[in-house]
């Protein structure tokens, strides 16, 4: 072939190159701001994602509020509610054959660490736990209450899902649905739900949750900002029932 020729296609597939790597490069940096610029835009902003990081767990019974979110004012424990709850713990044990190695005490708060305290000698330590509803009354800037609930759906063989649901309280003191998205309602994130908290002063803060223990026992409960409320719990053929834990009016029953 003539060299005149070949020097002509070297030459031609040489441009050829140089002018695809420019475009390449001219792409990639397109591409490459693009990315910067939805960054830019979404930075910042609750995620309303569904997320599945809802689990079973034999986390504790007492779990830190995430991101340090605002916790109700804790209310110094009343004397005669502990000296009921310590009467209703001799109870339990007596109900339920509870063997304790240490005497209850004449007077105990009514937390969830000193009735699982006292479980733990006979049942041992929670093996399962599972969070029922949580509810979160609070007080906006403009000081407007609202209630921020969340129920807990559990389905066999997927990760349990949230359902959120929110709710104004008028000059009653009755509340009010709040009209949401279905992207709000179906399990939105728990950074989005935190969101919805954080900032805000928190009037009540209460839980209801289940615990399961090695033989099988299950223990249902509500805690009320920061004290147990209500429990009743199986063992054998036994069943015991408390309510009102955290104020005078406890009543507690093992028929």
């Amino acid at each position: 072939m003539n060299t005149k020729y070949l020097v002509a296609i070297g030459a031609t597939i040489i441009i050829m190159a140089l002018l695809f790597s420019k475009d390449k490069k001219e792409m990639l940096a397109e591409n490459s701001e693009e990315s910067v610029e939805e960054n830019s835009a979404t930075a910042g902003k609750p995620v309303l994602a569904a997320s599945s990081d809802v689990t079973l767990s034999a986390a504790s019974v007492d779990k830190t509020p995430a991101l340090n979110l605002p916790v109700a004012e804790a209310q110094p424990v009343n004397p005669k509610v502990a000296e009921l709850f310590a009467k209703h713990l001799q109870y339990m044990n007596n109900c339920l054959a509870i063997a304790t190695t240490s005497p209850v005490g004449d007077k105990v708060a009514p937390t969830a660490d000193n009735l699982f305290n006292q479980l733990r000698s006979s049942l041992g330590d929670v093996v399962v736990q599972m969070d029922d509803w949580s509810q979160t009354e609070i007080s906006d800037q403009g000081s407007v209450r609202k209630r921020v609930r969340v129920d807990y759906d559990y389905i066999d063989g997927a990760n349990p899902t949230r359902r959120l649901s929110m709710y104004q309280i008028n000059s009653y003191g009755m509340p009010e649905i709040m009209s949401l998205s279905n992207e709000e309602i179906n399990n939105p994130n728990q950074a989005y739900i935190d969101s919805l908290i954080e900032g805000n002063k928190v009037v009540n803060d209460e839980k209801g949750a289940r615990a399961y223990f090695a033989e099988g026992e299950e223990l249902i409960y509500t805690i009320r900002n920061g004290q147990i409320q209500s429990i009743s719990i199986n063992r054998a053929d036994k069943s015991l029932n408390c309510f009102n834990l955290d104020d005078e009016k406890s009543t507690c029953t093992c028929p």
